[in-house]
């Protein structure tokens, strides 16, 4: 391992002792930050999924009530004796 930066310097081996052990403390706080944020999002999108489904389904239910009364609407139009 003697190609490492300063691998061979007792000064040298603890400065990058030091960055690399404060590296390591900062990428794993990064690491938990995202993780956190991920799971806030995770729950908002399945707020938001329920939402949309909740609508979704108001919607079917509108259009299948507009599709019956014209039905029944067409259905008494035809029962309805034509005069000559």
């Amino acid at each position: 391992m003697t190609w490492y930066p300063g691998w061979d310097s007792l000064d040298s081996v603890r400065t990058w002792h030091t960055v690399f052990e404060i590296s390591g403390i900062a990428i794993l706080a990064l690491l938990v930050g995202a993780e956190i944020l991920a799971f806030q999002y995770g729950q908002r999108k399945d707020e938001l999924t329920a939402i949309a489904e909740s609508s979704a389904e108001t919607k079917r239910k509108s259009d299948a009530d507009a599709a019956r009364r014209t039905l029944e609407c067409c259905k008494s139009a035809l029962a309805q004796p034509t005069k000559r």
